[in-house]
């Protein structure tokens, strides 16, 4: 498994290499291909190594049962799966297919540097989403097709694709306030960004529990709940994060590179703005919502999605232009080997 997935990034590397249209007919059979060997790849895994994968078995089981308490996607996907085939196999291959596609149907319509991007997405959040976390991978991809219509202010088509990532994962509810960044797509001065890793700091170091100021039930509930649990001691599922790790710390240099930068990039993408916005409420959320570690994970890493659009377009700010390429190539290269020995492909 390790072999192939770096073989699929590798391959993916190397076409970003590759001249011509990115909408040309090659390009588009190039995708097409990728795709399918990612979905063979993360839907006919052997995820006894991975975490989550034993989870999803003891679910589809308690599905079989009527005991599982889990999003109705979920619960959906395993009755048809039970009834039809009586094999969990083809419940991760149907995972496999909607979040492959979903990714790939963002990329294509949100950037013209899709080779690139398709790169970063395999080294990092193919990995984490669609071998790992595979209800918040579909999610993911939901919130991606979210942005077009963000830029667009087309609240009908952005409702319909958040209620499809919230029926997916219900962490995805934080998509619904992204509505509002529309408002700011053609800002030419994004500096008010600025203080925002900060102010999440403070709310760290003073321990503020920020969802207390979210007046659902439901998520008062699962507060509560999280709050609960911690304080019985539930040490496997509330280890500290460290906020000051050196790959988030490298994310937030970036971050503010890409702020001082961001007059390039709205001159060769016109959702770089929004892409911005929201990769900002990404980091905020790691360090703002580290008195509840599980929760700071999902939230950040879901909202963190856009850095496969985001990233690559450094391209656009450094030169020469195979020297960009390049270094998005081997950050990438970097977050693979870091994803395939945390998550416990090599032990």
């Amino acid at each position: 498994m390790i072999i192939l997935t770096l073989s699929l990034f590798f391959i993916a590397a190397l076409l970003a290499f590759l001249p011509g249209n990115p909408h040309g007919k090659l390009n588009n059979i190039i995708s097409i291909i990728l795709a399918l060997l990612l979905v063979l790849l993360s839907g006919l895994r052997n995820g006894s190594q991975l975490p989550d994968y034993n989870s999803y078995l003891i679910l589809y089981d308690d599905i079989k049962t009527g005991e599982a308490i889990v999003e109705p996607s979920f619960l959906y996907i395993s009755k048809f799966v039970y009834f039809i085939f009586d094999d969990v196999l083809f419940l991760f291959i149907i995972y496999a297919v909607i979040g492959v596609f979903l990714k790939f149907r963002a990329i294509k319509q949100l950037t013209n540097l899709w080779l690139l991007s398709m790169a970063v997405y395999v080294s990092n959040f193919f990995i984490l989403h669609e071998m790992i976390q595979i209800r918040a991978g579909v999610a993911a991809g939901f919130l991606l097709l979210c942005i077009k219509p963000i830029y667009e202010r087309n609240l009908k088509k952005f409702l319909l694709f958040a209620l499809f990532a919230i029926f997916f994962h219900i962490s995805s509810l934080v998509i619904i306030p992204l509505w509002f960044l529309g408002k700011f797509k053609s800002k030419a001065n994004l500096y008010f960004l600025v203080p925002i890793i900060p102010i999440a700091y403070i709310i760290y170091f003073l321990k503020i529990t920020i969802l207390n100021f979210i007046p659902i039930p439901y998520v008062q509930d699962k507060l509560d709940l999280y709050i609960a649990l911690q304080d019985l001691g539930e040490a496997d599922f509330f280890t500290d994060i460290n906020v000051f790790n050196y790959l988030f710390l490298a994310k937030i240099f970036i971050f503010y590179f890409f702020l001082y930068n961001h007059k390039i990039m709205m001159l060769h993408n016109k959702y770089s703005i929004i892409l911005l916005n929201i990769y900002a409420i990404s980091l905020f959320m790691y360090p703002a919502l580290a008195m509840m570690p599980v929760l700071a994970g999902r939230v950040s890493e879901l909202l963190g999605i856009v850095e496969i659009i985001l990233f690559p377009l450094l391209y656009y700010i450094l030169s020469p232009k195979y020297l960009s390429r390049l270094i998005i190539l081997i950050w990438s290269l970097a977050i693979i080997l870091i994803n395939i020995y945390k998550s416990g492909l090599i032990t």
